[in-house]
């Protein structure tokens, strides 16, 4: 379980470092990647909160990141080569405290329109149970992620969460309603790389989910583009 304590969490998400954090921007090399901005927070994050085990949906630099400060970080992914490759930029010290899942997106529902998204199996459940950081930087199509975030905070109600690529305003406003609709959880937007926005739910807080019936329209209309202009997202090993 968790190790965290709700005072530090509370401290955490009013401090300078949530509430004043910067510069906003992307990598100079790959526009996708964290930037050394956002991966100084997770840094800082990591440390000011004490984290024990890290768990991720995606994986990258800010593996790399996270293994700074954490013990163990578990990394999920829907793709083996990417896996392959993040693995590979890790030093041998660093593979001894990470573990590698690798699991395909299925579709889901979410209000009524389709995603696709992992499934949770009993091993993504116990990683996500145990964690006292979770990061969410996938599917790496941005829209997709509004299940993701339930999943993290079903299942890691004590756990810190924070969402990558808020700047996007289809993400923004959705964390905006989850915020709004669970009063009880505690939520901030945090103006440094992507954005992120941080949540803490907290063991025995209800969670609201819901959604007007404009975003089901509107979630159906991004499934149907992301399936012609980005087809990879379906077969994600395919090139």
């Amino acid at each position: 379980m968790p190790m965290l304590q709700s005072s530090v969490i509370a401290g955490f998400i009013e401090s300078p470092l949530v509430r004043h954090s910067g510069p906003p921007g992307d990598d100079p090399v790959a526009w996708a990647a964290l930037p050394d901005a956002a991966l100084d927070f997770l840094v800082a994050a990591c440390c000011q909160l004490g984290v024990i085990n890290a768990f991720e949906f995606g994986s990258g630099r800010s593996t790399g990141a996270l293994l700074k400060a954490a013990q163990t970080v578990t990394s999920l992914e829907n793709s083996a080569l990417w896996m392959e490759r993040t693995v590979g930029a890790l030093t041998e010290e660093q593979k001894a405290r990470h573990h590698a899942l690798v699991r395909p997106l299925r579709r889901h529902w979410c209000h009524l329109y389709p995603v696709l998204d992992w499934t949770v199996d009993a091993e993504l459940r116990r990683c996500l149970e145990s964690a006292d950081l979770v990061l969410i930087d996938a599917p790496f199509h941005p829209a997709f992620r509004e299940r993701t975030l339930r999943t993290a905070l079903l299942h890691s109600p004590e756990a810190v969460i924070a969402l990558d690529d808020t700047r996007i305003p289809t993400l923004a406003r959705f964390c905006d309603r989850i915020a709004a609709d669970n009063p009880a959880m505690r939520h901030a937007r945090v103006a440094v790389g992507h954005g992120f926005d941080v949540f803490y739910r907290g063991r025995g807080v209800p969670l609201r989910w819901e959604a007007p019936p404009v975003e089901t329209l509107k979630g159906w209309r991004r499934y149907l583009l992301a399936r012609k202009y980005a087809p990879s997202l379906f077969h994600p090993d395919s090139g």
